[in-house]
């Protein structure tokens, strides 16, 4: 097994090979600031309703309902069981759970709208035009006045080692190089990004960047509002 990594973080592999769980060990800057906009919206009106789109085991889900969120956690692998019992165990009754695959149309009409979407650690794993099409189903999803937050691994990221990053952003999508994989526990093909291209995938999606920046590891980190 490896070392924690210098973050800390513990090699907690999602069961679906996506990689390492962080959500549930610790909150970075972008899950704070979903966090900081829920308690905005609380103290306003005294009601927020967010989406944790690709929750995993549901960290950030339990955390925005912390905040006081009406949280809707969608994740195509997690136990979604396991899930609701930690939050039942803190006493929050406010989580909803829908296994889902988030390029489902019809998942959105069932949704309805949200104040905020936050899709961390996920967007990497769509061929970039099925990342477009989500962004827009996304944008869709949020009510008037509402953020989008958004994470995609980093093709100058340490996962960027012996990668197939020539091809255009539209037809990148491959494996990570096999100790890069094991590291990190991520085996399916995957899009790595840089800035631009969060650029071009949030445009194509109607969207307008608030914030854009990159982690520490090198990852892509994006708030977004309404075009």
């Amino acid at each position: 097994m490896r070392q924690d990594d210098a973050q800390g973080d513990k090699p907690l592999k999602t069961r679906s090979g996506h990689g390492i769980d962080v959500a549930v060990q610790r909150e970075d800057y972008l899950d704070g600031s979903a966090i900081r906009q829920i308690r905005s919206l609380i103290a306003w009106r005294g009601t927020a309703r967010a989406l944790d789109a690709a929750c995993a085991a549901g960290g950030q889900a339990r955390r925005m309902a912390r905040a006081g969120a009406a949280v809707t956690a969608v994740d195509l692998h997690s136990d979604g069981a396991a899930l609701l019992r930690a939050a039942a165990d803190e006493g929050l009754t406010q989580i909803d759970f829908v296994q889902a695959d988030l390029r489902d149309r019809e998942l959105y009409r069932r949704l309805g709208q949200f104040d905020l979407i936050i899709a961390q650690r996920f967007i990497h794993y769509l061929p970039f035009p099925d990342a477009v099409d989500v962004i827009r189903l996304f944008r869709q999803a949020l009510l008037p006045g509402g953020t989008l937050y958004l994470s995609a691994s980093g093709l100058r990221s340490e996962l960027g080692q012996q990668y197939d990053g020539a091809a255009h952003i539209a037809e990148r999508f491959a494996a990570l190089w096999p100790p890069m994989a094991n590291k990190h526990g991520i085996h399916d093909r995957v899009c790595l990004y840089e800035e631009h291209d969060m650029r071009a995938l949030l445009d194509a999606g109607g969207m307008r960047i608030a914030k854009l920046y990159a982690s520490p590891f090198g990852n892509l980190k994006c708030i977004a509002c309404l075009a």
